[in-house]
């Protein structure tokens, strides 16, 4: 077998990529200046394995793992066993335009998986977040480790030994998903569980792999679900903090907020670990869409290097089938529960229009008014003799007249300069729907709060805080939000 072997360069490493197994880019494709010079001699492997370069040979007879040497660092080649044959640990660029490393190199280093989609020409905003994840950036040493672990590379025997004693280390089931070592940065996770038995399982495993490395964990559950935590972690549960789900998300919009402001609390720290289960059987259709669209959104709210590794759980016996198809499309990363297999359905949010998703139709005979210049007043008047009507208390009602009337300024603004509202009441809320000629292509919007770069999202940040329901609806020339306060 004629073997051609490409490099990735760094002033401090470089690894040897088995081109025969990755796969065909076409002709069109090349190897970015990165790259060091390709060596293609006709060199013929012994066997089905890629033979080591000169000067390797004296660790030739290790089983682990065919290597070279430079400096005192092991670097490990490709073509072992494993995902592809085909990744690469480079030295990260500064940066790429048009296909073409500019700036020198940083002092960290990427992983680069042609076989899992990406391409070393790309900038890390044209590959999907499951990418960015797997590209790092890392230190040299946790780049090693990943690269290793990405192509199913046995551990060294000591380093088995030191594993398999580990305290609290996983039996069976659900557990095994929280032995492995991330790879390091941002992880958002979906865990499948079927009752309580489960949940408590892995949920309490995952709090005791923060809790004995000393990191801060975040658990966001329903008060039932913190009560049963406590008494499963007895003297543990005091290392834990915990928060209500029904207050911390009785909006769902408000969620990343909060996890933001626990990431930004622990600055500095290794990692940090968090515990958010905002799906709920008691969601009305309404919540649940929010509910959906918001883990969806986790993805991109954090960047790709922050240490933080975030697990959803999903009750596969009270929700229903569809939801559960859901938390696999917006998960990255799925730990089943027991003797059930996940499934690789991730589905990345559209950046360019994250809110175009069809709107349910208003139910007839909805109230109606035009949103012109100078006219806030009447749009507040409007609403509180709405909010009169349909039984809202004093503080419901001038919440929901302040929020319609900080979205309908944002029409005036930046939707055209005229919009409509709609209003109507339905079996659980005040529903407010106010629709202009203006496209949201923030991710984010509305569910950070502002600052003077972010100073027209206000409205929005106000409304999410101010209802029990925001939903925001968005297509090229198109854009309806409606707010739900319950009654």
């Amino acid at each position: 077998m004629d073997t051609k072997l490409g490099f990735f360069c760094s002033a401090a490493c470089a690894y040897a990529v088995p081109s025969d197994t990755a796969p065909d880019l076409g002709s069109g494709d090349r190897m970015s200046d990165s790259d060091l010079d390709v060596a293609t001699s006709n060199q013929t492997a012994a066997r089905s394995e890629v033979a080591p370069p000169p000067g390797s040979q004296p660790r030739a007879r290790d089983p682990w793992l065919r290597s070279h040497t430079e400096g005192d660092v092991t670097l490990p080649f490709a073509g072992q066993p494993g995902h592809g044959r085909a990744a690469s640990l480079r030295r990260q660029p500064v940066r790429i335009v048009n296909g073409r490393m500019e700036g020198g190199y940083a002092n960290t280093f990427e992983l680069i998986c042609p076989a899992c989609g990406d391409h070393p020409d790309l900038e890390y905003s044209q590959v999907s977040p499951r990418l960015q994840w797997l590209r790092g950036p890392r230190t040299l040493q946790a780049g090693l480790a990943a690269y290793e672990k990405h192509l199913g590379l046995r551990p060294r025997p000591d380093e088995a030994s030191r594993g398999s004693s580990g305290a609290g280390a996983a039996k069976t089931g659900v557990t095994q998903a929280f032995t492995e070592e991330t790879l390091g940065g941002y992880r958002h996770e979906a865990l499948l569980y079927s009752g309580m038995a489960e949940f408590l399982t892995g949920t309490t495993s995952f709090i005791r792999r923060a809790v004995n490395a000393g990191d801060p964990i975040l658990v966001v559950v329903n008060s039932s679900k913190i009560g049963m935590l406590r008494n499963e972690l007895g003297a543990e549960a005091g290392k834990v903090s915990f928060a209500d789900m029904a207050e911390v998300g009785r909006n769902p919009g408000r969620i990343i907020a909060a996890w933001r402001a626990f990431v930004q609390a622990h600055a500095g720290a290794p990692r940090l670990y968090g515990i958010g289960e905002p799906v709920d059987p008691g969601r009305s259709p309404a919540e649940l869409a929010e509910c959906q669209l918001h883990e969806a959104l986790l993805n991109v709210a954090f960047d790709v290097s922050t240490p933080f590794w975030l697990l959803c759980p999903y009750d596969l016996e009270a929700l229903a089938a569809d939801v559960i198809d859901e938390a696999h499309r917006t998960h990255p990363f799925v730990a089943p529960g027991q003797d059930r297999k996940a499934r690789s359905s991730f589905r990345p949010i559209n950046l360019a229009d994250p809110f175009a998703r069809p709107l349910p139709p208003r139910p007839a005979g909805s109230a109606y008014l035009a949103i012109q210049p100078g006219g806030l007043g009447k749009v507040r008047t409007f609403v509180a003799d709405l909010a009169q009507r349909a039984g809202l208390d004093l503080q419901s009602a001038t919440a929901i007249v302040q929020a319609v009337s900080e979205v309908a300024n944002n029409s005036l603004h930046y939707g055209g300069g005229e919009g409509e509202l709609h209003a109507w009441t339905d079996d659980q809320s005040l529903v407010c729907e106010v629709s202009d000629h203006g496209h949201i292509t923030s991710p984010l919007a509305g569910r950070l709060p502002p600052t003077p770069d972010t100073a027209p999202g206000a409205g929005l940040w106000l409304a999410n805080q101010l209802c029990d329901l925001v939903q925001i609806y968005s297509s090229p020339g198109r854009t309806a939000i409606r707010l739900h306060q319950n009654l």
